[in-house]
This record gives structure tokens, C-alpha cells and sequence, in this order.
């Protein structure tokens, strides 16, 4: 229970509504609180009934509009397998069985660093795809010294596109 008018009792609970972001619409003007009830004979103390509730709502304002929903969370990242991570250094001996070299690409030394040595028609074949429609995501990052640049232009890295396949590659 609650009182009223008595210093030392708790205020009663709060009817207000939460607050709103939206502009405060006005509102009915509070009831004065009731008149405190006569003493009970019993001492000085004095006891009185809960406060009525708020008058309803008239008709000719509209409800508060509820509080807006929190954002949703961003969507969690969906559980795909892990991307592919290929890596070769053409000068690590260990790595020969990575790649197949054609038409006389060799590993040879450019100022002693032993490197793939490609150019006029000469290229090696790595065992991963790397087309668009295999691998939507893909980072290619390639170390490499440049003596001369033909035609003045060269492929780095390409993918195979004779069978109409979505094309990928770094040129210079």
C-alpha cells in the first residue's frame, strides 16, 4: 500500500508512460490527488487508499505511437568453408610438386634469387582455380621482378578462358 499526504511513506509507483523518441503529444491534466482520509483514533498516524487510476484517454487524441524496435543485429557471417589459400615460392625446391612448367619455362637466378623464368609463349600451372565462377572471392599477390615487358604488356596470372570460363587475372 501507498500513502498520501505523509512524508515518511514511499511516493506511489509512477503511471507515466515510458518515454517516447517521438514529439510529446499533449496530455489530459493529472487528477488532483484525493483529500487524506481522517485519523483512525489510532495515534497520529494516518493511512489512506491507493490513488484511483488515470482518467481513460479522450477519444479525440490519438494513442502515443509504441517506442521503435531496436535495430536488429547485423547479420552474422554465414558458416562457408574457409577460402582456399595456395601458396608457391618457385625457389623452394620443396614446392616443385605446386606447379608444372610448359613450353620452356624454367627456375632460373635473377640477381641471385631463384625465380620462374617465363616469356614469349612460356608459363607454368598452378592446381587451383581461380576463375569468378569457382572462387567468387580472391586475393592474388605475387612477388616478382620484371626485366622486360614485351609488347608492352604481360600476364602475371590468368585463368584458362578457351572454354568460355569467366576470366581472372593480374596483367603488367
Amino acid at each position: 500500500e501507498y500513502c498520501t499526504q505523509i512524508p515518511q511513506c514511499p511516493s506511489p509507483p509512477s503511471t507515466s508512460p515510458p518515454p517516447s523518441p517521438s514529439p510529446p503529444s499533449p496530455s489530459p491534466p493529472s487528477p488532483s490527488p484525493p483529500p487524506p482520509l481522517p485519523p483512525s483514533g489510532e495515534g497520529d498516524t494516518t493511512t489512506a487508499t491507493p490513488p484511483p487510476p488515470p482518467p481513460p484517454a479522450s477519444a479525440s487524441s490519438p494513442p502515443s505511437p509504441p517506442p521503435p524496435s531496436p535495430s536488429p543485429p547485423p547479420p552474422s557471417p554465414s558458416p562457408a568453408s574457409p577460402s582456399p589459400v595456395f601458396e608457391v615460392d618457385f625457389g623452394d625446391a620443396s614446392h616443385q610438386s605446386m606447379y608444372t612448367l610448359h613450353k620452356g619455362a624454367y627456375i632460373g637466378s635473377v640477381d641471385n634469387i631463384k625465380a620462374l623464368r617465363v616469356g614469349g609463349g612460356k608459363y607454368a600451372i598452378l592446381p587451383i582455380n581461380i576463375n569468378p565462377s569457382s572462387m567468387t572471392d580472391c586475393t592474388i599477390e605475387i612477388w616478382f621482378k620484371l626485366r622486360t615487358i614485351p609488347q608492352h604488356n604481360g600476364w602475371l596470372v590468368s585463368t584458362d578462358d578457351i572454354h568460355g570460363w569467366d576470366d581472372r587475372g593480374v596483367i603488367v
